[in-house]
């Protein structure tokens, strides 16, 4: 039963006793007193009984989940919001992506961002456990906004953290920002691309993480296509990574460019609408 009708009935109740309509059918006759004090007492205890439920209601109850287009896709229209800009599962199947790739596992990773589109950054330690399911990944995502921070098992060390802006701060000095855009007219071949690439350089991948939308210009030196047809973040991400694996690269840092979704909660069973850091 939804909040709103348990409610509805929890007031109808309460404005009955208020009334003085049937105080002793909730509780049962009380045998030797007046009536009048078995109302009082009536009262009292059901006065009691709501607030109780009232509390279990919102303090139990209430749940926060991550926004997503499968799952709330209702919810978002009737708050004239566009369910394709909330789409998690393509930056949890990007992160997979690359946290499972070889360069990766053979440490050649440097670092992993995530920066959505109101601008929160995220930044990904390249050892940390993703989980596999999109229901965890939300969980461990839903933690991270309301902590800020998500620290492994008994340790200090923090695996994901919301960081200060602007990502260019964390990279180095001498770094390339490519950006992947399937409308750029520059299509190139990404092994000969990359292979092009000085050793002296160290170069940042920026992909786009959404369903539809563009990367801002200013996290890129380079936009390039890697194909001519449109493709997901996930397959642009194992053709980056096979690429700089035949080159040998020592080090790689993607910024994975999510929307909103990140950061967006829904508060079940409490208020309609919660969106993190505004």
């Amino acid at each position: 039963m939804g909040s709103s009708s348990f409610l509805k009935r929890l007031l109808w109740k309460w404005q009955k006793l208020e009334r003085g309509w049937g105080l002793t059918v909730c509780f049962g006759s009380f045998t030797g007193v007046s009536s009048g004090l078995a109302a009082m007492f009536s009262l009292i205890l059901y006065k009691i009984w709501f607030w109780v439920a009232l509390c279990y209601e919102f303090y139990i109850l209430r749940s926060y989940q991550l926004l997503n287009s499968d799952d709330h896709a209702n919810f978002l229209r009737k708050n004239n919001r566009n369910p394709a800009d909330y789409r998690p599962d393509i930056v949890h199947q990007a992160l997979l992506m690359i946290l499972d790739s070889r360069i990766n596992k053979s440490g050649r990773l440097r670092a992993v961002y995530v920066r959505t589109e109101k601008g929160i950054l995220i930044e990904v330690k390249p050892y940390v456990r993703i989980p596999r399911t999109f229901k965890r990944f939300a969980g461990i995502m839903l933690q991270l906004l309301q902590k800020l921070s998500i620290s492994a098992v008994g340790k200090r060390e923090k695996l994901l953290r919301v960081i200060k802006n602007p990502v260019t701060q964390y990279l180095p000095i001498n770094s390339r920002r490519i950006g992947l855009s399937h409308s750029s007219d520059k299509l190139v071949n990404i092994n000969q691309y990359v292979a092009s690439a000085g050793s002296d350089v160290d170069l940042v991948f920026v992909v786009g993480a959404m369903a539809h939308g563009k990367i801002d210009k200013d996290y890129a030196d380079d936009f390039i296509s890697v194909s001519g047809y449109p493709l997901s973040a996930a397959y642009c991400i194992s053709m980056i990574t096979i690429a700089l694996e035949a080159k040998g690269m020592l080090i790689l840092l993607v910024a994975v460019m999510g929307h909103e979704p990140p950061l967006s909660m829904i508060c079940i069973n409490g208020s309609s609408y919660k969106s993190a850091f505004g």
